[in-house]
């Protein structure tokens, strides 16, 4: 058999790629049931750490103590606490008028 050769003006055949490369493409449903499987088991291994538990009751107790020291800033009679009941007053009175805009 003789070898063949391209003439000026041919041009080569495209190299074989996507459909009859040989590669099987997953269907769109697996890709995704793999991400949400992927997702899943990532969840239950945040969820089942030690450490996400004692951040969460770390959190706990420095929101309760933040709580106490804000109380007892409020409750105070003096010029810091009606400064403090002045700050919290107008966030509240922004936060309302953004959400009713």
């Amino acid at each position: 058999m003789a070898a063949m050769a391209l003439r000026v003006g041919e041009a080569a055949l495209p190299a074989i790629s996507g459909a009859g490369s040989g590669t099987v493409q997953p269907s769109p449903q697996l890709v995704r049931l793999a991400e949400v499987v992927a997702r899943i088991n990532a969840k239950d291994q945040f969820l089942d750490s030690r450490n996400m538990r004692d951040s969460i009751i770390d959190a706990i107790f420095e929101t309760d103590s933040a709580k106490g020291k804000l109380a007892g800033a409020a409750m105070a009679d003096d010029a810091r606490a009606e400064r403090l009941i002045r700050l919290i007053g107008e966030f509240m009175w922004e936060a309302r008028r953004e959400r009713n805009a």
